[in-house]
């Protein structure tokens, strides 16, 4: 097989169809310029796979010259062709392109459809919003899924409503992709339908809608501090996380409160949440937090102190001669998470004349971390 450009170029019109394939895949890896009007000869090949590989190794060299010849390959009577041509286009990033891609939404083969959805996001030009929100009606749910990424992509507002409807979707997988459009283009219209997403029977799709939400920021707070005490533990749940994600101060009494569901994921996300919004009056909640049933909760809630950092230690320290053995043991983890000196004294007192075993390990533990044994 030929190597060098000239070489490449007129192996295309070998009367090998294998030998002409070769040449114009090598020709795309190449990406040499000169390559150019002899690939979109190409795109006539009497070979299909011709074509397709003549159409791919122009959107790799990526000349605008291509565009309109491109164009017309989307006419070829092959799907295979057409697909690669689509790509291509995308590849390209010419607008010219954008009219070619909006004509083969309506293509006979759903592949063809969902790369030219795809393909639109890659030249984000506001004349692709309104016939990619026609795709959202596409019997194919595959290119209703490439018109939901591309409308994300681009971001542009006049999407939002159809997207909102795309919400119920009857399939997880898309509602999904839904919920992280909607995040992008961030739209207070599409704070209250992601808040009820956050109860959507799908795990993944209520992650979406609660990170969605936090993607929004400050706009969302006030509605997610009303979701944080609804009825439905899963909102709760995403809504904590996302009060989490904007770190608004005005969130932490909500989140404080929030700390004594009666759902320990909500308290999980809720620890969580305060650790991120890294603010003092938390500490109090965060180390009653140690003594929680359930480990997770602990184990959040040390995080928590921990990355509070300074603000914390003197309050922690006062922790450690609590009455419950859970809180002087968390306080103690926390300490050692923190790594701050001034708690060794109360840390080796603590492991000498504790009464709880399990008091005394974590004083052990934390007081090595910080660079002195417990005795």
């Amino acid at each position: 097989m030929p190597s060098n450009v000239d070489e490449l170029i007129a192996a295309l019109g070998d009367p090998d169809k294998g030998v002409r394939r070769l040449a114009a895949e090598a020709l795309g890896e190449i990406k040499d310029h000169r390559a150019v009007e002899p690939l979109i000869q190409a795109l006539h090949d009497p070979d299909k796979w011709v074509r397709s590989r003549a159409a791919y190794a122009l959107g790799e060299i990526g000349d605008p010259r291509a565009v309109e010849p491109l164009g017309q390959a989307l006419r070829d009577t092959e799907e295979g062709v057409r697909r690669w041509t689509a790509e291509a286009l995308g590849e390209i990033k010419d607008p010219r392109a954008v009219e070619f891609l909006i004509q083969a939404l309506d293509d006979q083969d759903k592949e063809v459809r969902l790369l030219s959805a795809e393909e639109m996001r890659e030249i984000s030009d506001p004349r692709v919003v309104e016939p990619l929100v026609e795709t959202l009606r596409d019997p194919d749910r595959v290119a209703r899924l490439g018109a939901v990424i591309a409308l994300g992509k681009i971001g542009d507002p006049r999407a939002v409503e159809s997207l909102i409807q795309a919400l119920r979707n009857k399939y997880g997988w898309v509602r999904l992709e839904v919920a992280e459009a909607l995040g992008k283009i961030r739209y207070n219209q599409s704070i209250e339908p992601l808040i009820q997403a956050m109860g959507d029977p799908d795990k993944e799709v209520r992650w979406r809608a609660a990170r969605a939400l936090g993607s929004i920021g400050a706009p969302a707070v006030e509605a997610l501090l009303k979701a944080l005490s609804g009825q439905n533990a899963r909102v709760r749940q995403g809504a904590a996380w996302a009060l989490g994600k904007i770190k608004d101060y005005q969130s932490v009494e909500a989140l404080i409160q929030a700390m004594r569901d009666q759902n320990a994921e909500t308290r999980r996300e809720a620890a969580w949440a305060l650790g991120k919004i890294n603010y003092h009056q938390s500490i109090k909640s965060l180390i009653q937090a140690m003594g929680d049933p359930d480990q997770e909760v602990r184990w959040r809630a040390a995080g928590a102190l921990g990355r509070i950092g300074a603000l914390a230690v003197e309050s922690i320290i006062q922790a450690l001669g609590d009455q419950d053995a859970g809180v002087r043991s968390g306080a103690a983890v926390a300490l050692g998470r923190i790594g701050d000196p001034k708690a060794m004294p109360e840390l080796e007192r603590v492991a000498r004349e504790d009464t709880s075993l399990q008091v005394v390990e974590a004083a052990r533990e934390a007081a090595e971390k910080i660079g002195g044994p417990g005795e």
